[in-house]
């Protein structure tokens, strides 16, 4: 599974956060480590069965139940079941 964010996206919810946090992100540079890692991983990343857009600003229930759905249609079965477990409230 491969939760896509654009760079724009992914840029934007870090800058919310504290990067410094984020071991691969320490340091002033942070953005252009970001386009580097998405530019070198994202061709690896795009080989999954499954991929869903998701967006910088969406809330995560509405990303867990698309992604739900997403999975329940492809007939896939979520390892370990976990999938049915980040929305406790469905």
């Amino acid at each position: 599974m491969f939760l896509r964010g654009t760079e724009e996206g992914i840029l934007a919810r870090l800058a919310r956060a504290d990067v410094g946090e984020r071991p691969m992100l320490g340091g002033n540079a942070w953005r252009e480590r970001v386009a580097e890692l998405l530019r070198t991983r994202y061709p690896i990343y795009e080989r999954a069965d499954l991929a869903l857009d998701i967006a910088g600003d969406e809330a995560p229930e509405n990303t867990a139940a698309r992604l739900h759905s997403l999975v329940a249609k492809s007939g896939g079965q979520p390892p370990g079941g976990r999938i049915g477990d980040i929305d406790a409230e469905n």
